[in-house]
């Protein structure tokens, strides 16, 4: 079972991919923040295998926040998620993330 936990500013779409989760066999939503330092507070403790994560967030924005917490939880794998269709400017984000996602707007 993968373990996945949520850091996104917008609610209804940590809701969707939620329920998304939890009707997929072999995955689990462990939790679902919506700040960058609620997550950094919190998260690591949920100890899930992957971080699904906006890149743009009010505050902390989600980059910054995958720097800190590759530093406090090594193990986890992030994703970075993100409206924009460029998706290359992002092919180097430098912040130890695995992965970039484009997420609905």
């Amino acid at each position: 079972m993968i373990s996945v936990s949520i850091v996104d500013d917008e609610k209804k779409l940590c809701e969707s991919i939620s329920a998304f989760l939890h009707g997929s066999p072999g995955f689990r939503c462990v939790s679902i923040y919506g700040s960058a330092k609620a997550a950094l507070e919190h998260l690591p403790a949920d100890r899930p295998d992957v971080v699904l994560m906006d890149i743009n967030m009010a505050g902390m924005n989600g980059i910054e926040c995958a720097s800190r917490l590759k530093v406090l939880a090594p193990q986890i794998q992030i994703v970075m998620l993100t409206v924009y269709d460029d998706a290359s400017r992002y092919s180097k984000l430098g912040c130890g993330c695995h992965g970039l996602s484009a997420e609905a707007a």
